[in-house]
């Protein structure tokens, strides 16, 4: 992996958003290196999303980014559950 330095000026504070971080699916898992790297750089990582097993302190759950959430799977339903379209 090529060394990516984001050393210039005062650390930073970074957030990942997505809709779950959780398991070891390939996004959490890469959103987890990216992490990794960055804090030992000295930022400090933050994450959101609808279903989450980060660290706490460092996490906000916003239950309805998740896309299997029960509301959510409601409005996909009437968004996309269709496959004929009406007659005009």
């Amino acid at each position: 992996m090529s060394s990516i330095i984001l050393s210039a000026g005062a650390p930073r504070r970074i957030g990942f958003i997505s809709t779950r971080f959780h398991g070891t699916d390939g996004v959490t898992l890469e959103a987890a290196k990216w992490a990794y790297i960055l804090t030992g750089q000295g930022h400090s990582c933050y994450w959101m999303a609808g279903l989450l097993d980060t660290p706490p302190d460092a996490s906000y759950h916003a239950p309805l980014a998740f896309f299997n959430h029960p509301e959510v799977a409601e409005v996909q339903g009437h968004l996309f559950g269709k496959v004929t379209r009406t007659a005009r």
